[in-house]
């Protein structure tokens, strides 16, 4: 994507380059090729309509909206997938993540820690997975707080009804669950 956005003026050219135009971007011609084949069987309307009709809204790393410290990682993402809404990137952000087997003392204390940097209005962010991190986001939630998931998966991937549950209560509470995989990818 930064090769992409360099070398075109726009996304909506570097959609409609042809190969040899992706390979002189510095895309890889197997890539490239393989971009134009998806391309020719892709409706962006299609996509977009399904966006509206799921609340999904898309930020990408040219955007104003796009969350400023996650540009300045190695290798951000290019497009961010929005259920909700990023609270201020003004507040100081907190990731806590952990097990998935997680011990009771490890859930004792994200819990400690949870409440406390919700005290301190931190957001807190996760990975909505089983143990510490789902821990994070209910204590968050209990403690009315803003939280933010970040999934694993797509945006729209049906993952199981408790991470659901979850990223509902985050979004109705006014936090974010995002997500830089395809829409419905696993």
């Amino acid at each position: 994507m930064a090769r992409l956005f360099s070398h075109f003026d726009t996304m909506e050219a570097a959609w409609n380059a042809d190969a040899s135009e992706l390979i002189k971007a510095g895309i890889k011609p197997k890539l490239a090729t393989s971009f134009a084949h998806l391309r020719s069987n892709t409706n962006p309307e299609a996509l977009h309509a399904i966006l509206i009709r799921n609340e999904v809204t898309t930020v990408t790393i040219a955007d104003e909206e796009y969350p400023p410290l996650l540009k300045t990682i190695h290798d951000p993402p290019a497009v961010l997938y929005i259920k909700g809404k990023l609270p201020s990137a003004h507040l100081p952000h907190v990731g806590i993540v952990g097990s998935r087997k997680a011990t009771t003392y490890g859930i004792e204390a994200a819990k400690a820690l949870t409440r406390e940097l919700v005290e301190s209005k931190a957001v807190i962010v996760s990975g909505l997975a089983y143990g510490i991190d789902e821990t994070a986001h209910i204590e968050t939630l209990n403690n009315s707080g803003k939280t933010i998931a970040v999934l694993g998966y797509g945006i729209l991937y049906k993952g199981t009804g408790r991470s659901r549950y979850i990223a509902d209560k985050i979004i109705e509470r006014g936090g974010a669950v995002i997500s830089e995989f395809p829409m419905n990818a696993p």
